[in-house]
């Protein structure tokens, strides 16, 4: 195999065995990245062994952040970690401060935070849609343009 073959196989071992880690795994690991902590340190090995484990274990790109589908986020924006250790997200209409860590509580409660925002603008409802109305216009359409 040439060596492209043999990064792209340790990339995708690396990813397989971090998807396979627990969350609380993963999280321990992020945590001990932050504070600077360290492996500890490998015997010496010989220079073949040296070249295929690091190669395996090259540290990876910083996986994806799964992206935000919920509907919610149009009307929240992210201000971060706050002093108590919890990431808050603030209402774009009224200003107030939520937590928006959506792995422990969702966004169920910024949903019903929107429905009684004060300051959140009020949709305007449509009238239901009429197949008569629609099929008069058309005709009309089609005579004039004849």
């Amino acid at each position: 195999m040439d060596l492209e073959s043999l990064e792209t196989i340790a990339i995708l071992d690396a990813q397989r065995d971090y998807m396979d880690m627990n969350e609380e795994d993963a999280l321990n690991e992020e945590n001990a990245i932050r504070e600077g902590e360290t492996e500890m340190q490998e015997p010496e090995q010989s220079d073949t062994q040296a070249v295929e484990t690091t190669q395996a274990t090259q540290p990876l790109t910083k996986p994806h952040r799964r992206r935000l589908t919920s509907k919610v986020w149009d009307d929240f924006t992210s201000v971060g970690v706050e002093s108590d250790g919890k990431e808050r997200g603030q209402c774009n209409h009224c200003g107030k401060k939520l937590v928006i860590n959506t792995r422990i509580h969702g966004t169920h409660h910024l949903s019903r935070h929107l429905e009684s925002c004060p300051e959140m603008p009020k949709k305007v409802d449509r009238p239901a849609y009429d197949h008569k109305i629609d099929r008069e216009m058309t005709s009309e359409i089609i005579i004039f343009h004849d």
